[in-house]
């Protein structure tokens, strides 16, 4: 059965048709109901069959379960593939190498800041300077404009006014707005 409906089920569903449809409309329905299948089926045949004449596609090759094990058949497609997982284990292992090229010269450059005092200066005149700081991030001009960082919170964001004016209350009396009744 295309639906795996057992035995049982489908005598409580025949139950519940005559209880609803009553006997004498019930095979009625059920040629109504075949009528219904067998055109459905005509016109999903139709349009499978104009799909394959107009493209030359079968669309029952189409099945993407079919499609995947066909192309991993393809000899191109597997040079392809594997060119492609060379690549990315070249450059996972370039990555590794410029980390430790990195952190070895992070440890190189601190260690010459740390000896920068007692060691002399290639000019052998005395002691090198300090090192300078490093320079100070620059401004976010998001966070610069009037009235401070955007607040995060979307209420937040609602009580606050975008414009000075926007906090001052409307005139009674423009732009159609309906007056408060005063108490």
């Amino acid at each position: 059965m295309p639906f795996n409906i057992n035995f049982s089920e489908i005598v409580v569903l025949l139950v519940i048709a005559v209880i609803l449809f009553g006997p004498d409309k019930l095979p009625g329905l059920a040629r109504k109901t075949a009528r219904l299948i067998a055109y459905l089926r005509r016109v999903v045949n139709e349009t499978q069959a104009s799909v394959k004449k107009e493209t030359g596609i079968d669309p029952a090759d189409l099945d993407p379960r079919h499609i995947v094990t066909r192309l991993m058949a393809d000899p191109e497609l597997k040079e392809v593939i594997d060119s492609a997982v060379e690549a990315q284990v070249a450059l996972k292992t370039a990555g590794l190498n410029l980390q430790t090229a990195t952190a070895d010269i992070q440890a190189t450059v601190t260690g010459q800041a740390g000896q920068a005092g007692s060691a002399p200066t290639p000019s052998g005149t005395g002691p090198a300077s300090p090192p300078a700081s490093p320079p100070a991030p620059a401004p976010n001009p998001a966070r610069a404009r009037a009235g401070g960082p955007r607040p995060r919170d979307r209420h937040a964001r609602l009580a606050t006014p975008r414009h000075p004016r926007a906090s001052v209350a409307p005139r009674p009396g423009l732009g159609g707005r309906r007056r408060r009744r005063s108490a």
